[in-house]
C-alpha cells in the first residue's frame, strides 16, 4: 500500500479506522467525486494504486485496499501541492461519510490530527459538528420508501426502537 507521508501518517490510520475504505468503494463516493469535479483525479489515484499493488490474495478486499491505498496518493499530493484545497478535501470527505454511514463517528482523533497540521478553524468546526451531531438521542435508522404490510412496518419500528435502546 502507498504510504502516506510521515507527517499525515496519523490522519491517514484515523481515517482506516472510522472505517473509511468501505465508503470509498461507495457508489456514494463516486458521486461525491463527480459532484467535486474530482472523478478522473480519484480514477488515477485509484489505478496507480492497483498497478502499484504488489500481491493478490483469494478472499480479500483488494477494492478496500487500492481505495485506501489512493486515498493516500491523494491526501500526499493535495498536502505537498495544495495545502489549501487539502483541509477542504478532509471535511468534505468526513462529511460526506458521515451522511453514507449508518454507525456514529467519533472525529476527536481526527480533529487532533488537524490540529497538529494547523488546520484552518472552520474546518474544525464543521469536522466537530459532525462529533456532536452523532452523539444526538436519535440514532440513524433505514427505513423502507414504502412498507408493503403491517408485519414489515412492525419490525421496522421494533429496529428502531432497538437502536434507540443502545
Amino acid at each position: 500500500m502507498k504510504k502516506p507521508i510521515a507527517i499525515l501518517e496519523p490522519l491517514s490510520k484515523d481515517l482506516e479506522n472510522l472505517g473509511i475504505g468501505e465508503y470509498l468503494k461507495s457508489r456514494d463516493f463516486k458521486r461525491y467525486c463527480i459532484k467535486a469535479g474530482i472523478e478522473e483525479y480519484w480514477r488515477g489515484a485509484y489505478d496507480e494504486a492497483k498497478k502499484n499493488r504488489s500481491f493478490f490474495s483469494v478472499g480479500m478486499d483488494h477494492e478496500k485496499y487500492d481505495s485506501e491505498a489512493a486515498l493516500n496518493l491523494v491526501l500526499n499530493d493535495l498536502y505537498q501541492n495544495y495545502n489549501n484545497q487539502f483541509f477542504y478535501f478532509i471535511r468534505d470527505l468526513i462529511f460526506t461519510f458521515s451522511e453514507w454511514t449508518s454507525e456514529s463517528i467519533d472525529t476527536s482523533e481526527i480533529i487532533e490530527d488537524l490540529e497538529l497540521l494547523n488546520c484552518p478553524n472552520d474546518i474544525y468546526d464543521v469536522i466537530e459538528r459532525l462529533n456532536t451531531q452523532e452523539k444526538s438521542a436519535v440514532p440513524k435508522s433505514i427505513i423502507p420508501s414504502t412498507v408493503w404490510n403491517s408485519k414489515k412496518l412492525e419490525e421496522c419500528i421494533d429496529k428502531m426502537d432497538i437502536s434507540i435502546k443502545k
